[in-house]
């Protein structure tokens, strides 16, 4: 086993030097999209490290070295939460070495959440971006197909054991997906925001048939469904009649109610279909058996008390970065009490980070909140203004789903990819809407002081 491990690890290691060569001599136009588009599927996987963790350490040098890397905004937001991880490494009893790989994972997020956002900060307009986030659906829509066709077997591609994709939960009728069936369920309902965005504002993306677009949202949904999440069809219906409300002006009432019953045909169809053709037909019924215990939802009623005792023994650092160390549930480590995930973001912070570490990240998404509604309220650049608006919203729902559920795991650094590439992306767009609507101000002051000096 460990041996398997270390050639995967030398073959990464081969690929990203490779990677490395071809992004330090390719134009930016084609380097800046390609490690964006390949960079949340891990091709290799090991205890060690990832492909991808390589790729992006090693591109991310490239492209700061040739000046492609030249804008660094919440850089204090994002050293501070490095600087707790390290502070809270120094506290780790056992394993320390567990927790170093966890860092070392973990900080590839921010590097393509600084990628993202300078491709999209000299980009001339959004499309460039919009499409990089629809190839990125393509391939997990792909990924989910070959999944819902396999049912319950692991499949290798090429026959290659490292290319296997996660097998499904199909003894609990449930859809894994790339990412597992909560992830790749909350990925679907903010991939489809974006979608129904794209197909009201369809200027945007000219080079992507409508129909495309429409079909795309249609299969999300469908496996939206063969998940089993109810957290992930909450957030997008909550998404979407939020947006509505929000676009209503630029939408119109009689052009809103037509894509609200749209969406609403269109759910109800795909529903019918995953239900009564698959074996992942277990939403309804556990939507329809959700209890709440003691304020708790019935699936969340064990881990987050559990969790939450923890915490209150260290609460200052917690217990280290990473919560689950290598073989934790099967071998007894000395000094450490294994726990499950908690199935929360704010606890997971609090167990891994404490106090100080669910500050740090608070402060990330919220200055990220004010910039991207700061954007939202540009008025020179309507198409960067919408897009940031689309962020807001985006934002505002990851946050809410992540109350019960945490990204941050070990191994979820392809989803963590996804994320801080949205972000990073949507984040450029409400800067360029703030900048272009403070310098027309400027211009339109200067010109009104030029003109009351002529009249005088």
């Amino acid at each position: 086993m460990e041996a398997g491990h270390y050639i995967q690890l030398i073959i990464a290691i081969g690929l990203v030097i490779f990677a490395f060569i071809g992004s330090y001599a390719l134009p930016l136009r084609i380097i800046f999209p390609a490690i964006l588009i390949i960079a949340p599927f891990e091709i290799i996987d090991s205890r060690y490290g990832t492909s991808s963790t390589g790729l992006i350490y090693l591109v991310g040098l490239s492209l700061f070295l040739r000046s492609g890397i030249k804008y660094f905004p919440l850089l204090g937001a994002v050293l501070g939460i490095i600087l707790v991880y390290f502070m809270s490494l120094s506290m780790a009893a056992v394993n320390k070495f567990d927790h170093i790989l966890y860092i070392i994972r973990i900080i590839p997020g921010f590097i393509l959440f600084y990628i993202a956002y300078n491709y999209v900060r000299d980009a001339k307009d959004s499309a460039g971006f919009f499409s990089v986030l629809l190839v990125i659906n393509i391939f997990i829509i792909i990924i989910c197909t070959i999944q819902l066709v396999a049912g319950s077997q692991s499949v290798a591609l090429f026959g290659i054991k490292e290319f296997s994709i996660m097998a499904n939960r199909e003894s609990q009728g449930r859809l894994s997906g790339p990412f597992g069936a909560e992830f790749t369920s909350e990925y679907l309902a903010l991939a489809n925001l974006l979608l129904a965005y794209l197909i009201i504002n369809k200027q945007l993306i000219a080079r992507w048939s409508t129909w495309v677009l429409w079909v795309m949202l249609s299969v999300n949904l469908g496996f939206m469904v063969a998940t089993g999440s109810r957290g992930g069809i909450l957030i997008l219906v909550l998404g979407i009649f939020w947006g509505g409300y929000l676009f209503r002006y630029q939408l119109g009432t009689a052009r809103l109610v037509k894509y609200l019953i749209g969406a609403m045909l269109t759910a109800s169809l795909m529903t019918v279909i995953v239900i009564q053709f698959t074996n992942f037909n277990v939403l309804i019924n556990r939507i329809e058996s959700t209890e709440v215990k003691s304020g708790i939802l019935d699936t969340r009623s064990v881990t987050w008390p559990v969790a939450w005792e923890a915490i209150k023994e260290r609460p200052i650092l917690g217990y280290g970065p990473r919560l689950r160390l290598e073989n934790d549930m099967l071998l007894r480590i000395p000094g450490h009490k294994a726990i499950r995930y908690p199935h929360s973001l704010p606890l997971f912070l609090l167990y891994t980070l404490g106090i100080f570490g669910l500050i740090a990240y608070v402060l990330f998404f919220t200055h990220l909140l004010i910039r991207l509604y700061s954007g939202a309220k540009g008025k020179a650049d309507k198409e960067m203004s919408g897009a940031s608006m689309l962020g807001f919203i985006i934002l505002a729902m990851f946050l809410l789903d992540e109350i019960k559920i945490e990204f941050l795991r070990f191994m979820q650094s392809d989803y963590q990819s996804i994320i801080f590439i949205l972000f990073g992306g949507f984040l450029a767009m409400a800067d360029r809407a703030r900048i272009t609507t403070t310098n027309t101000v400027a211009t339109r002051k200067s010109n009104s002081r030029l003109l009351n000096l002529k009249n005088t």
